[in-house]
C-alpha cells in the first residue's frame, strides 16, 4: 500500500502480517474473517495465500488455498467484503495442472491476471462489486 507505505505479507494462515515498507519489519497483523451476516460470530479463513493490494478501493485481494475463489478483504479490519467464484473459470484441469493460484494487477483499474499453478494460461478478469 504505497500511501501508508506498507507491505502486505501471508504465511498460509488466516493471519495477514503488515509489514513497513521501509524497515520490513512487522507493525501489525490481522485476522482474516467472514461473517455471513450482522448477527453472526465472524469466522476465521485460513489458508490465506496469494495476495495483491487493489489501488483501486485500497482492499487486499487473497485467494484460498485449494480452493477457487479471490476474496476481497478490508485492510483496517480484515472483513472479507466480497467473494468471488472462480469455479467456472478453468474446470476441466488435466491430472497435471494444480490449484487456482496466482493473482497480478494490470495496467487497467479492477482488472487483474489470474491462474493457477502449473496452467497453461493467464486470465484477465473485471472484478466487479457485488454483495457476497
Amino acid at each position: 500500500n504505497p500511501k501508508r507505505h506498507e507491505f502486505y505479507v501471508s504465511d498460509g494462515s488466516e493471519y495477514i502480517m503488515v509489514w513497513d515498507a521501509t524497515s520490513l519489519k512487522e507493525i501489525r497483523r490481522f485476522t482474516v474473517v467472514l461473517q455471513q451476516q450482522a448477527t453472526t460470530e465472524a469466522r476465521p479463513i485460513q489458508y490465506i495465500n496469494e495476495l495483491e493490494f487493489s489501488h483501486t478501493d485500497e482492499t487486499l485481494l487473497a485467494n484460498v488455498w485449494y480452493q477457487d475463489a479471490i476474496l476481497k478483504i478490508n485492510i483496517d479490519t480484515g472483513i472479507v467484503e466480497q467473494i468471488y467464484d472462480f469455479s467456472t473459470l478453468h474446470p476441466n484441469r488435466k491430472p497435471t495442472e494444480d490449484c487456482f493460484n496466482g493473482i497480478s494487477i494490470t495496467d487497467k483499474p479492477n482488472e487483474f491476471w489470474v491462474t493457477g499453478k502449473l496452467w497453461p494460461s493467464m486470465y484477465r478478469v473485471r472484478l466487479l462489486n457485488n454483495k457476497k
